[in-house]
């Protein structure tokens, strides 16, 4: 184990000192360096220079620990040595207003264990080295450290007493799109893109995950299992659905005796009204296909409604079609007349076919083979 003598102060360090009281100036220290040369304890007070220095590194904090004292620490490692040596001093340095950099002070290490070996390229020594000194007046002692010096044992111990107390500064500087943090990111840049993220996300940034339909809870959100869950409800749904009108392809709508719009059930004559009436939405005639569109995006819900919200009723009975006013809803026909219905419910139109009717072919010479075709009118209606 490495053991070193007291710290001595060199002459040129003494007068620095007396400068410094007498002019009421700063002093400021610089390096510390490693020498390969044992000294006497009775020469360390009259040197000027390290012989055979070895390595130097830059002063990595400054402590007032009194009113007449410091304590400075670095700490030195041995990745760029090629060859190994023993450290046999230390010398302080010191910045004079008058001379420029000074041996300030001097130790010597007196175990002759203080080995410093070259590094192989897999395991990393070093040597952590605090100094405490008298200046005379540690108030007027620099604190201020060169931001290239290497963090020593005490950084990294101070930083870990105080990282509940450490506050990070960083610009408000905009990001305008967000961005995953990277190696090498600064902390303010990472601050940053943290902040982007939780300023588009909002409160959904904060809220909590729930795996129900039923929590009414504020500031919550879905948990995406349930999509599984709500998919399979629409496709049973659905199913149902498909069930329903497909039994009620028997269903056939009719007026009863009051004048009153209804259904008819499957082989009955009796017309049961609906419970909410019928709605005239509009009127319209075949074209020379006999087709008819009427669109029903202006329905309330007309993504809901089924081919069975729609009564279709020719406006007359057609002349010379064989119809009589107790078949006019359009079921039952005759002369070639078959009227059919279909909704589309994502597009909304409602579309009426067979709104035609072939009255005969003339054998006339001026009309030889020429086929004549009635079109018919009707009223739509919606049933709720």
């Amino acid at each position: 184990m490495a053991e070193f003598s007291k710290l001595i102060i060199t002459g040129k360090g003494q007068t620095l000192i007396a400068k410094m009281i007498a002019e009421n100036a700063g002093m400021e220290f610089t390096k510390i360096a490693t020498s390969g040369t044992m000294y006497k304890p009775e020469q360390l007070e009259g040197l000027e220079a390290l012989a055979d220095i070895k390595q130097t590194s830059l002063i990595a904090k400054i402590t007032r620990t009194n009113d007449v004292a410091v304590k400075i620490e670095t700490s030195f490692n041995n990745l760029e040595l090629t060859e190994g040596y023993y450290m046999r001093a230390l010398g302080l340095y010191a910045d004079d207003p008058d001379e420029g950099e000074i041996l300030y002070a001097v130790t010597t290490e007196v175990s002759g264990n203080c080995y410093i070996p070259p590094y192989n390229g897999v395991t990393v020594s070093g040597a952590y080295v605090k100094l405490i000194t008298t200046v005379g007046n540690a108030q007027h002692v620099s604190l201020e450290v060169d931001a290239a010096a290497t963090a020593t044992i005490g950084n990294i111990q101070d930083l870990r007493d105080n990282l509940d107390t450490v506050e990070i500064s960083f610009t408000d500087e905009e990001v305008t799109e967000r961005e995953n943090i990277q190696p090498r990111d600064t902390l303010g840049t990472i601050c940053r893109k943290i902040k982007k993220w939780l300023s588009d996300l909002k409160t959904g940034a904060f809220a909590s995950v729930v795996d129900n339909c039923t929590t009414t809870e504020e500031g919550t959100v879905l948990d995406g299992r349930q999509g599984k869950a709500l998919q399979d409800q629409i496709t049973e749904l659905r199913e149902a659905d498909g069930e329903i009108n497909s039994n009620m392809g028997g269903v056939r709508f009719g007026i009863d005796a009051n004048g009153n719009y209804g259904y008819k059930k499957a082989g009955a004559d009796t017309v049961i009204p609906f419970s909410s009436g019928a709605t005239l939405i509009g009127t319209v005639t075949g074209n020379d296909n006999g087709n008819a569109i009427v669109d029903c995006k202006s329905l309330p819900n007309y993504q809901k409604l089924t081919t069975n919200n729609f009564i279709i009723e020719f406006a007359s009975c057609p002349s010379g079609s064989n119809y009589d006013e107790s078949a006019k809803t359009g079921y039952g026909g005759a002369s070639g007349c078959s009227m059919k219905k279909s909704y589309n419910a994502s597009s909304g139109m409602l579309t009426v076919a067979g709104l035609k009717q072939y009255t005969g072919v003339q054998h006339s010479p001026s009309s030889f083979g020429r086929t004549f075709v009635q079109k018919f009118t009707c009223k739509v209606y919606l049933v709720g």
